[in-house]
């Protein structure tokens, strides 16, 4: 698990046990700050474009994993017609991921289909997903 999920929860409780043991209540006023900051730090980014699904994928994923997803608008458009697509592609749009491997649609959410889109297309010949963060 990850620092900015454990460390606000740990705090929460910290300070919780001290406001109780001191009978001083205003530590209380630090946890939501925590807690928004968790949120913060913890949601995944907006994909709008090109260029913010490659960050997404390059921050996640690692670089060699660039390119294999292509962002369009019109990608539900994918989803009702499947022939508009070539095998082993995945398409992306704000709401959905539309992945055409070996004749078979799938149709998913924005960052479970990136997730799938990833493992089948890498499967598929394309290059490994990379481990590491870069």
């Amino acid at each position: 698990m990850q620092a900015y999920r454990v460390l606000p929860l740990v705090l929460t409780a910290l300070v919780a046990s001290l406001a109780y043991y001191f009978n001083n209540y205003f530590l209380l006023l630090i946890v939501p700050p925590a807690l928004y900051l968790q949120y913060e730090l913890g949601r995944a980014p907006k994909i709008k474009d090109q260029r913010s699904l490659e960050r997404y994928v390059r921050r996640v994923y690692g670089k060699r994993c660039q390119g294999m997803i292509v962002f369009d608008k019109n990608a539900s458009l994918y989803a009702f017609f499947p022939s508009r697509m070539r095998d082993n592609t995945a398409v992306l749009n704000e709401e959905l991921c539309v992945i055409k491997t070996n004749g078979e649609i799938r149709v998913m959410g924005v960052y479970d289909g990136i997730e799938e889109a990833l493992k089948l297309l890498s499967a598929a010949g394309k290059p490994e997903l990379s481990n590491s963060r870069n």
